[in-house]
């Protein structure tokens, strides 16, 4: 009986090499060809930004090339769409963001399931949105314009890039706007500046050098603290309004993404999103580094789901 245990301990032992051989070949077979990361957003955006800064250091670890494909419309549920689609080999994933848990209520008739049709690899990074009015505004505070709201209700007019934080902000504010929907940030601004609407809210980022120029005027971010790139502008929290909103981006691939490439990305996203000179480059787009497990994320995008479900229950979410 000795011998037979020795016997099988030995076998144990030679076996084991060939096993861990075996999984590293696996998950060194992959990549075998260019990951593409889709973005739901035109180029030059904040997201796209973000893509574009952690592809060539993904790349390099991965030893493959990654490229950035932009697919923007419908709030991104074009490049969802693609996402959920593409083969679960780890050549396709998407740089996505807080539009996909309000899509389904966006959208009937989705060709998707936001929370079961995706596996949630990280989270990327956090940031905050500013709410801003033209040069000649008699809006002076965000006091103002909740002031001019409640003396003569559904009079004043607030855009976005579509119209969901708009809604969030008439619900949570709570107050009496009508939403205006903008394609672009450009659109969007050029509207504000002109006095087209009477508000607009949007990244911080890409409005910051606008703000810089005195082409715009902020009233108040929208997050719970101060944005560390407008220290001096009061938070929505701070100010006393119920509005919070703060916008966040993750990795996801197709729902049947093999765990052991899941735990690869996850990991090297982390190491990216370490970097110093990535953190610097969010920054100053507004943007806080953030990194999770995947189980995190999943569970952040359920909570942000839950949220978008009370802020439009006009639609189930799917």
């Amino acid at each position: 009986m000795y011998r037979r245990r020795m016997a099988s301990l030995a076998a144990g032992l030679m076996l084991a090499p060939a096993m861990r051989a075996n999984a590293q070949a696996r998950d060194t077979a992959w990549p075998s060809r260019p990951i593409r990361i889709i973005v739901g957003f035109a180029a030059g955006g904040v997201a796209d930004i973000m893509a574009r800064l952690m592809a060539p250091k993904l790349s390099e670890a991965l030893g493959q090339p990654v490229v950035v494909e932009n697919r923007p419309g419908a709030g991104s549920i074009v490049a969802a769409a693609a996402t959920a689609q593409a083969a679960p080999d780890g050549h396709t994933i998407m740089l996505s963001a807080e539009t996909l848990a309000i899509s389904p209520f966006v959208a009937p008739n989705l060709p998707y399931r936001p929370l079961t049709d995706f596996a949630f690899i990280t989270q990327c990074g956090y940031f905050d949105h500013v709410i801003v009015v033209g040069p000649n505004s008699p809006f002076q505070t965000i006091e103002d314009m909740v002031a001019a709201d409640r003396a003569r209700p559904g009079f004043l007019t607030v855009g976005g890039v579509g119209t969901p934080r708009v809604d969030k902000l008439r619900v949570q504010g709570p107050m009496s706007i009508e939403p205006v929907s903008f394609r672009t940030t450009p659109d969007l601004l050029a509207a504000v500046f002109n006095g087209t609407v009477d508000a607009g809210i949007d990244v911080i980022g890409p409005t910051l050098p606008l703000i810089q120029s005195g082409t715009v005027r902020p009233l108040v971010t929208t997050g719970r603290h101060r944005s560390s790139i407008l220290p001096h502008l009061r938070s929505a929290t701070e100010a006393g309004l119920g509005y919070v909103h703060t916008s966040f981006n993750g990795i996801i691939g197709p729902r049947q993404l093999p765990p052991v490439i899941v735990d690869r990305l996850n990991r090297e996203f982390h190491a990216i999103l370490r970097d110093p000179a990535v953190i610097e480059r969010f920054v100053s787009l507004g943007v806080t580094a953030q990194f999770g497990t995947p189980a995190e994320f999943a569970e952040m995008m359920r909570a942000e789901v839950e949220v978008w479900k009370s802020v439009m229950p006009q639609q189930s979410p799917v």
